[in-house]
């Protein structure tokens, strides 16, 4: 069983796209109930090839089985939040989205909702928490689990040293995965894909793009300097990720 990892903003979606091209039975979208079952809430047993989804590493202590191997994909922290903020903000995205209401009342301005981002632990270091596999679901609300690795609020700010804890239980994690790589060369890591696990063919076909819908200036140094804090322990995993490559 192949475990992806699915870090949101990362090339995911073109990903699924081949493997349901293949032969592979997959499990797709398999989100926060999974985070349940780390969590010892509920059980469930699949007996599928690949199972794929934005949940946690840990997620194979409940199959049926002990061969699989994890993979997954990593991107620049701060270019995989504007792109996930873009996304969110897509009309037909909107209208099911919260998160889009507090943007509006923060008057459409970038710098008081990275803000309340960074106070509400909100799309705040995500590659982290969700490579850590140790998060508890009692941070968050019951109906935010869904989207628990997007914009779902913490109920507690995690202090210095439970970020940390997040960072280096990630960086142990991620050495054991089969195989992983970063969005900016996601071709490597197809090409690797079909090397290792003998499935898969052709190129890969990037998804397009969420094209930005508000003048915001992200080059800004006050933009920059916010994103910077909302990230900084994602920064710290992917350019460990990148050396490790």
């Amino acid at each position: 069983m192949i475990i992806f990892t699915h870090i949101p903003r990362t090339c995911g979606n073109s990903l699924q796209e081949k493997f349901l091209k293949t032969k592979m039975k997959i499990c797709k979208r398999f989100h926060w109930k999974i985070q349940l079952l780390i969590d010892g809430k509920s059980k469930v047993t699949s007996k599928k090839d690949i199972v794929i989804g934005h949940f946690a590493y840990g997620v194979h202590v409940f199959f049926e089985t002990d061969n699989y191997d994890y993979i997954t994909v990593l991107r620049n922290p701060i270019q995989r939040w504007i792109s996930l903020f873009n996304y969110t903000m897509k009309p037909k995205k909107r209208k099911s989205n919260p998160i889009v209401g507090m943007w509006y009342k923060k008057k459409n301005d970038i710098r008081r909702f990275l803000d309340y981002c960074i106070e509400s632990n909100i799309n705040h270091n995500i590659m982290v928490r969700q490579l850590s596999g140790i998060e508890k679901t009692e941070q968050i609300e019951p109906t935010q689990m869904h989207s628990m690795y997007v914009w779902a609020n913490r109920k507690t700010t995690n202090t210095e040293n439970e970020m940390k804890l997040f960072l280096e239980e990630s960086k142990n994690n991620l050495m054991k995965y089969k195989l992983f790589g970063v969005s900016e060369k996601i071709d490597v890591f197809w090409n690797q894909f079909k090397t290792i696990f003998k499935v898969g063919s052709g190129k890969l076909r990037r998804v397009k793009k969420s094209l930005p819908l508000f003048n915001i200036d992200w080059k800004d140094s006050s933009v920059v300097r916010r994103l910077k804090v909302l990230n900084a322990y994602d920064i710290e995993l992917y350019n460990f990720a990148r050396k490790m490559l």
